[in-house]
C-alpha cells in the first residue's frame, strides 16, 4: 500500500506546478492564435503565415539547447520563472504598440520571436523537474492527465481568441496572456520544488552540453525517439500550419471554421491524453510512437483531398493525436529512461526536434504561394508514409522498437539518482 504521507508529499507541488504551467499554456495558445489568424486574415499569405510561425518556434528551438543545460545546473525554479518573465515582457511591449495603431508585421514577428525565447528557456527545466517530483510508476498518468488539461485549455484558447477578435481587439488578447502569466509565476515562486542543481562539478556550459550530446548519441532509443519526433513535425505538422489557408482559400474563411480546426486538433490531444491517464504504464507507448507517422500520414492526405470542412476537422483531430504522441507521450517515455542528471540537456536536445517545424515551413510555406495548398497535402502525407517506414525497418529502427517493447525497469543507480534528488 502507497505510504499517505509519501503521496501527499509528491502530489501538492506536482499539482501545483502543472497548473501553472497549464494557465500559462492558455495566455500562449491565446495569443498564438490571435496572431496567426489576424495575419492570416489579413494578407491570406502562405509566407507570412510561414514567418510568424518560424519567428515563433525557432528561437525556441535554438533556446532549448540552452534552458536544457541551465536547467541541469542551476535552480529551476529562477529559470523558469524568469523565462516567463521574458514572455512577459515582450507580449506587454506589442500590446503598448498596437493599441496606438502600430502593428507593423516586423514588430509582431520581433515579439512572436522573444517570447519564443523565452518558451525555449522554460520547458526544459518543467519536463525535467516533473520526474523528480513523481514516482516513475505514476509519469504516464500524471503526464496523460497533464496532456489531457491542456488540451483542455487548447479547446477554449481558440474559442476565446475567436471571441476576442470579434467582439474587442488583438490588445485585448495580449493583454489577457499578460495577467495569466502573473498567475503562473506566482505559482511556480509558491511551489516547493527539488530545486538542487544536479550537477556538482564547475564545468564549462560548452562542456556540460557536449556530454548531453555524447549521451544522448550513445542511448540507441533515445536517438530513436528524436528521429520519429522530426519525421512527424517536419513532414506532418509543418505543413498542418497551413490549415488556414486552406480555409482561407477552399472554403469561406469564416473564423468559427478557423476555431473549429484548433478545437479538433485539441480533442485529438484529449484523446491521447486521457488514454495514458486511464492506463498508466499498461499502454504501449513505444506502438503508439510507431504509429504516430501513420497517423500523420492519413490525417495529411485527407486534408488535401476533402472538400467537406468536418471531414477536415476529423483529419485534423488525427493529427492532434499523433503530434501528442510525437511531442508529448515521447517525452514521458524519455523522463522514465533518461538519468536524472541529464534530463535537463536530453530535454533541451529534444527541443531541437522543434527546429522541424521553422525548417518544414521555410520550405511549405512559399511553396503554398506557388501552387495548390492540397497538393503539398497530399505529397507530404506521402512522403512521412515513405520516410518513417525506412527509418522502421532498418537495423537501427528494429532494434530500437524491439528495446522499447521489452520490460524495463529503471537501473538501481537511476533509481538512486531520483531518490536523492526527489
Amino acid at each position: 500500500m502507497e505510504d499517505l504521507r509519501e503521496t501527499k508529499k509528491w502530489r501538492r507541488p506536482a499539482f501545483i506546478l502543472l497548473s501553472s504551467q497549464t494557465i500559462a499554456a492558455f495566455g500562449t495558445a491565446l495569443t498564438q492564435f490571435a496572431i496567426t489568424w489576424y495575419l492570416t486574415l489579413e494578407t491570406e499569405s502562405g509566407v507570412i503565415m510561414a514567418l510568424s510561425i518560424v519567428f515563433g518556434m525557432l528561437p525556441q528551438a535554438v533556446l532549448s539547447v540552452v534552458g536544457g543545460v541551465l536547467a541541469d545546473r542551476i535552480s529551476k525554479r529562477l529559470l523558469i520563472v524568469a523565462s516567463q518573465g521574458i514572455i512577459v515582457l515582450a507580449t506587454v511591449g506589442l500590446a503598448l504598440a498596437m493599441s496606438t495603431g502600430y502593428g507593423a508585421h516586423w514588430l509582431i514577428f520581433l515579439a512572436l520571436a522573444i517570447r519564443s525565447i523565452g518558451a525555449g528557456l522554460r520547458t526544459p527545466p518543467v519536463s525535467a523537474v516533473v520526474p523528480q517530483l513523481v514516482p516513475l510508476g505514476q509519469l504516464v498518468r500524471i503526464n496523460g492527465t497533464y496532456q489531457t488539461a491542456q488540451s483542455v485549455v487548447s479547446i477554449l484558447s481558440p474559442v476565446a481568441a475567436a471571441a476576442a477578435l470579434a467582439g474587442t481587439s488583438i490588445t485585448t488578447v495580449l493583454f489577457i496572456d499578460v495577467a495569466v502569466s502573473v498567475i503562473a509565476i506566482t505559482l511556480v515562486l509558491i511551489t516547493p520544488l527539488p530545486d538542487r542543481p544536479v550537477e556538482e562539478h564547475k564545468t564549462k556550459w560548452q562542456t556540460s552540453l557536449a556530454e548531453g550530446v555524447r549521451y544522448t548519441r550513445g542511448n540507441r532509443f533515445v536517438r530513436w525517439i528524436f528521429t520519429m519526433g522530426v519525421i512527424v513535425i517536419l513532414l506532418g505538422a509543418a505543413p498542418a500550419y497551413l490549415v488556414p489557408l486552406r480555409i482561407a482559400r477552399a472554403f469561406s474563411g469564416e473564423v468559427w471554421m478557423l476555431g473549429g480546426s484548433q478545437i479538433a486538433v485539441s480533442l485529438g490531444t484529449i484523446a491521447v491524453g486521457s488514454l495514458a491517464a486511464i492506463m498508466g504504464r499498461r499502454l504501449k507507448l513505444t506502438v503508439l510512437v510507431v504509429a504516430a507517422p501513420a497517423m500523420f500520414g492519413v490525417a495529411s492526405i485527407i486534408l488535401g483531398i476533402t472538400q467537406n470542412i468536418w471531414v477536415l476537422f476529423c483529419a485534423m483531430f488525427l493529427a492532434g493525436a499523433a503530434l501528442t504522441i510525437a511531442t508529448g507521450m515521447s517525452g514521458t517515455l524519455l523522463q522514465e529512461r533518461v538519468e536524472i542528471s541529464y534530463l535537463g540537456r536530453v530535454f533541451g536536445l529534444f527541443g531541437l526536434v522543434l527546429f522541424a517545424m521553422p525548417l518544414g515551413l521555410v520550405i511549405f510555406g512559399p511553396l503554398a504561394d506557388l501552387m495548390q495548398v492540397e497538393i503539398l497535402f497530399v505529397c507530404s502525407g506521402i512522403a512521412t508514409f515513405i520516410v518513417s517506414t525506412i527509418v522502421m525497418l532498418s537495423p537501427f529502427g528494429r532494434a530500437a522498437i524491439r528495446e522499447g517493447m521489452s520490460p524495463w525497469k529503471p537501473p538501481m543507480s537511476l533509481r538512486d539518482t531520483r531518490e536523492e534528488y526527489r
